[in-house]
């Protein structure tokens, strides 16, 4: 089972935004891509050859425009391959390593779940 984890930004939290990405792509045992959406910017800008973001897990995508968070989100949706679509906004961050393994034997689990908040 894959993880994608949509992250909306408007480019003015660099290092927050950093922690958020490094935070997704540090989940153990598990296969995440992150989906980076820069609402009205590029979202990694000139930073595209330094860590995290030099990761081939992270896909970047740049709105000509700020869309607005729900069509912002949509479109990460769109961009992303994984089975199950998590978000996680610029300054926030997963605390635990663990998240991804939980929320992967979650959904196998139970195959009727649609959500986990």
């Amino acid at each position: 089972m894959k993880l994608s984890v949509v992250v909306l930004t408007m480019g003015n939290r660099p290092q927050e935004l950093a922690r958020a990405v490094r935070s997704a792509l540090e989940q153990e045992h598990v296969d995440v891509e992150v989906v980076l959406v820069g609402n009205g910017v590029d979202p990694i800008g000139e930073r595209a050859d330094e860590a995290p973001f030099d990761d081939e897990r992270v896909k970047a995508i740049a709105l000509p425009r700020n869309v607005g968070i729900p069509a912002g989100r949509n479109r990460g949706v769109e961009a992303s391959s994984g089975d199950v679509v998590l978000f996680l906004d610029d300054d926030g961050w997963y605390r635990s390593n663990r998240l991804g393994t939980y929320l992967r034997d979650r959904f196998a689990a139970d195959p009727a779940l649609g959500v986990v908040s």
